[in-house]
Order: C-alpha cells, then structure tokens, then sequence
C-alpha cells in the first residue's frame, strides 16, 4: 500500500488519508486528513474569539434588515391597535400555529418570509395584541379536554388575581389589560433568579410566598410591549 508521512504528526499513513491537493507535487496535502481537521479546529477558536464582536454586529445588523424588509411588507404598525414601534411589533400566524412552524425552520422566520417571497397568512400585530389573540383563541393549548379546560381556567382566576393585587398595570406605560401583563426582572437576572429558586412558574412562586412586594425580590409588572422593548434595548446595548 502506498504510504505517506504527514508533515504534522510525523507518521506515514495510507494516501487516502490525505487531501487532494494540486499545488503539491504528489497531488496531496502535506497534513492529513485528522491533523487538517484538527488545524482547522484551533484556527476557527481563536478566529471567533478574535471577532466575535464583529460578528455579533454584522448578525445583528443582517436580523435588523430582515425585519425591516418584512415589517415593509406585512405592514409598520399592528393591525389591530395601530401602534408602529419597531421594537413592539411582531410577526402573527393568523390561523394559528406559529411555534410548530418556526421550530420547522429553525427559528429563523424573518429570513424565511423573505426566501419564500412572502406568503399569504401572516400579519403585524404588536405583542400586546399578539398576546391577547393567543389567549382568546385558544393557540397555544395543546390538549382540549373539559379537565384540562378546567385546569387552565383556574390558573387563568390565580394568575388575574395576583397581578391585580400587585396594581394590575404596567410599570412604564401603565396599560391595564391584565392579560398582557408580565413579571419582569428588574435586574435582568431572571434566568439565574429561577434556576436558584426553582421556579418553573412566576406566579405560582408568589402564591407560594404569600404574595411579597414585588421590589423586595427584584420584580416589576411589565406589559408584553415594554417587556418585550425593554430585552431589544439590552440585546443592542451588550452588541455596542
């Protein structure tokens, strides 16, 4: 069997360990194929670690086109209260379904939409109204049986409950419709807050607790919109 020895480990390997290579005089690469592999490894480490900033902004600013060149098309503003801030606004399946169908694609729907000329079946709605269409509708409950209506039901009284006890309005726009009405993180530490304390469900840990002020644990009363502005902000502040 012809052999030969790779520049890199030093140990003479079939040639079919090698890469194709027409600028070497054996027409094979001088590494083979696990030390390449290897090379190109490191290389790629140190290359992010080196632009990874850079590469957050041209990502960053790919998304912001994309969603633009949606928004143009679909429309500005939600079609259902007329608000046109960019940061509230969102893409709405109207007949249902949309997270089976952004899973399908990866989460990547803005990129989608576009690479498919823009099908039928799709509208703005800002994430209040999103909210509230989720919710009257019925989208996002997977099973329809009378005991789990029931079930849903009375989390839907608990969940009306604490909020309106905790003011029953946004903290910035002061919106009233308890339906679209979140329990922010203050601090931005939501993600370690709840793997600290074991929570699976926000409200569910206040009733626990009987029902502490909000401040004294790092929590305000947000509506989708504002919630939803506020992350946009900081996702743009940690880029810059």
């Amino acid at each position: 069997m012809q052999g030969k020895i790779c520049s890199k480990c030093h140990i003479e390997k079939s040639i079919n360990l090698f890469h194709k290579n027409k600028n070497e005089s054996d027409g094979l690469h001088h590494r083979c194929k696990q030390c390449c592999k290897e090379h190109s490894k490191i290389y790629t480490q140190k290359y992010d670690i080196t632009h990874r900033n850079e590469k957050k902004i041209v990502s960053h600013q790919h998304r912001l086109t994309n969603r633009y060149l949606v928004f143009k098309y679909y429309g500005q503003k939600c079609a259902h209260c007329g608000i046109a801030d960019f940061d509230c606004l969102s893409i709405d399946h109207i007949n249902g379904g949309g997270s089976q169908h952004v899973k399908q694609i990866n989460h990547h729907l803005y990129s989608w939409l576009i690479q498919n000329n823009y099908p039928d079946g799709f509208q703005t709605l800002c994430m209040n109204c999103q909210r509230i269409k989720v919710i009257e509708n019925q989208e996002a409950c997977k099973k329809q049986s009378i005991r789990h209506a029931q079930i849903r039901k009375w989390h839907r009284n608990r969940t009306k409950k604490i909020k309106l006890y905790y003011g029953g309005c946004c903290s910035i726009c002061k919106c009233n419709d308890w339906e679209v009405l979140e329990f922010d993180h203050v601090n931005n530490n939501g993600g370690e807050f709840r793997k600290n304390n074991n929570i699976y469900n926000i409200t569910q840990y206040l009733n626990k607790y009987k029902l502490p002020t909000l401040s004294s644990i790092g929590l305000q009363l947000l509506c989708a919109n504002c919630n939803h502005k506020k992350e946009k902000t900081l996702k743009r502040k940690k880029i810059c």
